[in-house]
């Protein structure tokens, strides 16, 4: 054996110490501290906030966000409500102008201060004031917001309140405390913090209800993208002609709802007067409708619209 091996493997030894103890010391402070890297990002199981299409009430979305690291759970939440629904929704509808930003959540006393930038008191689309039934709606959207807003963030009972501060161009206001301007008043009072409204939570008898105005105004298209099938059904999808030979609803009536304790449907009670194309008229009494709710809300089932339909020959 050459009288130079145990020198070499000496060597080699301390070399290789060197490498493993040196060899990536940011993972090994991330195992010995529980540090994590600024880039990595946890799933967090979320509900959110957005309008159910044009009606004046909220749905509730169901979904995986990413959260960051760096950032709070809240913080994420804004995000992801203004980013808007995900996917290509019939259901849900954003409420936030495109290009708000959230600047900043911060927490105090179990208030929850949120700092959005100046394009949150933007109109929307066409949005206008320029009749009254316009600035209804865009009242109505702006109100939605808000509660969109405060129902998401205080889904979890951390919070009690939340005030919504907006940073707008210097010398434009004395106050980053969002103002009564934001509901279209001519008024720079500021409104108290946010506080969750239930009342503006879509139940499964108000959504009956919206789905059965759609067909009131024959606005087939929309009822029809609210219409669910199971995969129990072999049924394929109602047509537009199909909707088109429905008869006519002169008025309506629905309950509340009983909702399933899995959540996932509901049964609701519904009192109709429809108007064959004979000319006769029908009344349902207190009809049972299923409602089936998806991650993003209720919706009417197909089995229970054909049995509507049905029972109105």
């Amino acid at each position: 054996m050459s009288k130079h091996f145990f020198p070499k493997i000496i060597v080699m030894t301390f070399m290789v110490c060197l490498l493993v103890t040196s060899w990536h010391p940011f993972v090994f402070a991330q195992e010995r501290l529980g540090f994590d890297a600024p880039d990595t990002q946890k799933q967090v199981d979320a509900v959110l906030y957005f309008r159910y299409q044009d009606s004046p009430y909220l749905t509730q979305e169901s979904r995986r966000i990413s959260v960051k690291h760096t950032e709070s759970l809240e913080r994420a939440l804004v995000q992801a409500l203004l980013d808007g629904p995900a996917g290509a929704s019939d259901l849900s509808v954003r409420l936030f102008p495109k290009g708000t930003e959230v600047l900043n959540v911060l927490e105090e006393g179990g208030r929850l201060f949120v700092t959005l930038s100046k394009q949150a008191q933007e109109p929307m689309n066409d949005e206008n004031t320029y009749s009254q039934t316009a600035r209804d709606a865009a009242l109505l959207r702006r109100r939605l917001a808000m509660s969109s807003l405060v129902n998401t963030l205080t889904e979890y009972g951390k919070f009690r309140d939340v005030q919504v501060l907006i940073l707008n161009d210097p010398g434009l206001s004395t106050s980053m405390r969002l103002s009564m301007r934001y509901y279209l008043e001519d008024s720079d009072a500021l409104p108290g913090p946010l506080t969750r409204d239930e009342e503006a939570i879509i139940t499964p008898g108000l959504a009956l209800q919206h789905i059965m105005t759609l067909w009131q105004r024959q606005d087939w298209s929309r009822l029809l993208k609210l219409v669910a099938v199971t995969g129990a059904e072999n049924t394929p999808p109602m047509k537009l002609e199909d909707a088109q030979r429905f008869p006519t609803l002169l008025e309506l009536d629905v309950s509340p709802g009983s909702v399933a304790p899995g959540g996932g449907s509901a049964v609701v009670a519904l009192r109709a007067n429809l108007l064959k194309n004979t000319g006769d008229s029908v009344t349902l009494f207190d009809f049972p409708v299923l409602m089936l709710r998806n991650h993003q809300g209720w919706m009417l089932s197909l089995s229970s619209l054909q049995a509507i339909l049905e029972a109105s020959k």
